[in-house]
C-alpha cells in the first residue's frame, strides 16, 4: 500500500537554561495523551554564544547535552521496574520584567547581526548578555524565601503548593522539604547554588544538594540531564530516590519537576 510520512511530534523550546524541563513537560502530556516513546534533549554549545572578551562569563560556560527517553504509563501511580523518572509534579514561572539581564541583545527582526558587531570587540551585542550581579540576586531571592513571609514571591513554595502540600506556616515548608531527599539546581554560578543552599540548610533541609558545576561550568539547558547522569553514577541518586529539578534562567524564567527515580 501507499506508504506516508509517520507522525512524529517534536518541540523545540529555547527558553535558554529553563528550556530541558519546560520541554519535558510538554513532552510528558504529549507521552500521556498519545503514548510511544519520546526524547528530550538538553544541548548547548556556549563556546560560540558567550563573549570571548567577557572576563566575567566566558571561563564559567561550558559546552554540553544530556537526553532523557519518556515512556507513559498505563495507569497513574504505576511503577515499572527498570523504568524512571517518574513526574509528579511541574511547575513554571515567567517574569518578562526582567528579560534584559540575561538576554541576546542582537539577531532578531528589531536589531539584526551586523559584520561590525562580529569583528569589533567592543560592540558584541550578537552574543550573550548578562547581569551578574543581578541574576545572582534575582536568581536567589526567586527560588527560596530568605525570610518565610516572602514565600508568595518565591519558586520552590509555589511549588510545593501545587503539589498538595499547605505553605501556611513555616512548618509547612519545613515538612515539604523533607519530602525531596536530592535537590537538582540549573548549575548557572557556584555562588548561585551555595547561597539557595545555604538558605535551605537554614529552614533545616538535611538532604543531599548534587552539583557538579565545577567539573562542567554552566552548561545551560544540559545541566538537569548531566546532574541526573552524574548522581546516578555516583549513586547519589537511586531507586524510588524522591528528586526536586529546578532550572532558572533567560527570560526571566524558572522552573522545577519533583519526581521519583
Amino acid at each position: 500500500g501507499k506508504r506516508y510520512l509517520p507522525d512524529m511530534p517534536f518541540i523545540d523550546g529555547t527558553a535558554a537554561c529553563s528550556s530541558f524541563v519546560v520541554v519535558r513537560r510538554a513532552a510528558c502530556a504529549i507521552a500521556q495523551s498519545e503514548g510511544g516513546l519520546y526524547l528530550v534533549i538538553g544541548a548547548d554549545v556556549m563556546s560560540r554564544t558567550v563573549n570571548p572578551f567577557s572576563r566575567n562569563m566566558f571561563p564559567i560556560l561550558g559546552d554540553g547535552a544530556g537526553a532523557v527517553l519518556l515512556e507513559a504509563y498505563e495507569t497513574e501511580g504505576e511503577y515499572k521496574e527498570g523504568k524512571n523518572f517518574r513526574p509528579e509534579c511541574f511547575f513554571s514561572y515567567l517574569d518578562g520584567s526582567k528579560a534584559h539581564l540575561l538576554i541576546t541583545p542582537a539577531g532578531g527582526s528589531k536589531l539584526p547581526v551586523t559584520a561590525q558587531m562580529v569583528s569589533n570587540p567592543f560592540d558584541q551585542r550578537h552574543l550573550m548578555f548578562m547581569d551578574g550581579p543581578r541574576v545572582l540576586k534575582e536568581a536567589v531571592r526567586l527560588l527560596v524565601p530568605s525570610r518565610f513571609d516572602e514565600k508568595s514571591k518565591t519558586v520552590l513554595p509555589a511549588a510545593f503548593v501545587k503539589m498538595g502540600f499547605s505553605m501556611d506556616t513555616e512548618e509547612d515548608f519545613i515538612s515539604a522539604l523533607g519530602q525531596v531527599d536530592v535537590f537538582l539546581f540549573h548549575q548557572a554560578n557556584a555562588r548561585i547554588v551555595n547561597n539557595v543552599e545555604r538558605q535551605l540548610r537554614q529552614y533545616g533541609y538535611k538532604g543531599l544538594i548534587f552539583n557538579n558545576i565545577s567539573h562542567y561550568g554552566n552548561t545551560t539547558s544540559a545541566s538537569i540531564p548531566l546532574l541526573l547522569e552524574e548522581g546516578w553514577q555516583r549513586g547519589a541518586i537511586k531507586r524510588n530516590t524522591r528528586v526536586m529539578a529546578v532550572v532558572f534562567g533567560g527570560g526571566f524564567t524558572a522552573a522545577t519537576v519533583y519526581f521519583r527515580f
